[in-house]
C-alpha cells in the first residue's frame, strides 16, 4: 500500500536519519498499488537537530534542549534515542518547550561524580540533584559496594542537566540512607 509522505521532515523521521534521494519508479507500476492514509511520524523519544545546530530530545510530546555533548551522548546511547535527525525550525517549534534534558540514569544509580572531578551529587530520577556533603558508606567508589550507595563515575558535564533540588545539599545519616529506595 502506498502512503503519501507530505514533507521531507516526515521522510527523515520515518527513516531515522537524512534519507537518500528517492528512487524513480515507473508510473504504471504505481497506478496498480492501493493507496493508504497519508504517512506521518512522531519524533517521540528521538533527537532533533535544528538548522542552527541546537539539539533537542522529544519526551512526552515536548522538546527538551540538550545543553552539552555528554548529555547528548547519554541520551543517544544509554537512553536509546539514536542519532540526530536534522529537521526544520518549524518541526522543532511544533513541540512545546519542556524542561532542559538530563541524562536518565538506571534505577540503581543514586550518586555520581564527574570523571576527574571532586564533587559528588545525589541524583534523583525526576532530573534533580543535590550536592552530597557526605556519603552513606566509606568505600563508595568500590564496585563491590551496595549499588544504592556506590558513587558512579560519569563523563564530565553529564549531571549538569539535572536541576538543583531544594534543599540543594544531601547529608548522609542513618535515616536518610536507610530510607533510600
Amino acid at each position: 500500500m502506498l502512503h503519501y509522505v507530505p514533507s521531507y521532515d516526515t521522510l527523515r523521521c520515518l527513516v531515522g536519519s537524512v534519507p537518500g534521494e528517492p528512487t524513480p519508479i515507473d508510473e504504471g507500476v504505481l497506478r496498480g498499488v492501493p493507496r493508504g492514509a497519508e504517512a506521518w511520524c512522531t519524533y517521540e523519544g528521538r533527537l532533533l537537530q535544528a538548522p542552527d545546530g541546537q539539539v533537542f530530545w522529544v519526551q512526552q510530546g515536548q522538546r527538551q534542549y540538550i545543553g552539552n555533548e555528554a548529555i547528548l551522548g547519554c541520551i543517544g546511547g544509554r537512553a536509546g534515542a539514536g542519532s540526530l535527525i536534522p529537521v526544520t525550525r518549524e518541526t522543532i517549534v511544533s513541540y512545546p518547550e519542556g524542561v532542559e534534558a538530563f541524562c536518565p540514569y538506571p534505577s540503581e544509580v543514586r550518586f555520581v561524580r564527574g570523571e576527574g572531578q571532586t564533587p559528588v551529587w545525589r541524583v534523583y530520577h525526576d532530573g534533580t540533584r543535590q550536592h552530597a556533603l557526605s556519603l552513606c558508606i566509606d568505600d563508595a567508589e568500590s564496585s563491590a559496594t551496595d549499588p544504592r550507595f556506590r558513587v558512579h563515575v560519569v563523563p564530565v558535564g553529564e549531571v549538569d542537566g539535572h536541576r538543583l533540588r531544594e534543599p540543594s545539599t544531601f547529608s548522609a545519616s542513618p535515616e536518610t540512607c536507610e530510607a533510600m529506595p
